[in-house]
């Protein structure tokens, strides 16, 4: 069987703001933690999401950003954390998908992004755990902007 729960806005808002804490910090985590070969795997799949974004390849975009945030999570070298920041993103994949179509969010997404591996790739945990909580507060808000039950209240 299949069950379609529904969520309001109010808890909605509460699912992405513990996952904006999820992720700021794995990179924190990742910037400690990663390996000579993940951080390259990270500039790679960054440069993936770049040229996504510039080519305007939503589809695209949108597996290059799930695989850099991927690399991210396996980057802590902490399997608990990494499991909870991957059921996060797949619990909010639906609403986050949303956004990926309005305002030339991967643009935008791919920038921020930047922030985060220029921090990661120096190893400075606090400056990453900073960008990747940045970049997630922008794309929350950015797709809860952008749902209907959102722009009504």
């Amino acid at each position: 069987g299949v069950f379609v729960t529904d969520i309001d806005a109010a808890d909605l808002a509460e699912m992405f703001e513990a996952m904006v804490e999820m992720e700021a910090l794995c990179a924190g985590f990742a910037a400690q933690r990663m390996t000579a070969i993940e951080r390259k795997q990270l500039e790679s799949a960054q440069a993936a999401c770049r040229v996504a974004a510039g080519n305007g390849n939503a589809a695209l975009y949108r597996a290059c950003n799930t695989a850099f945030h991927e690399l991210i999570y396996r980057g802590t070298h902490n399997k608990y954390v990494a499991e909870t920041a991957a059921s996060y993103r797949r619990r909010l994949a639906p609403f986050r998908d949303t956004q990926i179509h309005f305002d030339d969010r991967p643009r935008a997404s791919s920038h921020e992004h930047e922030a985060v591996v220029t921090a990661i790739l120096a190893q400075d945990s606090d400056a990453a755990h900073a960008a990747m909580y940045a970049h997630e507060v922008s794309s929350s808000l950015h797709a809860m902007g952008h749902l209907p039950s959102a722009r009504r209240t």
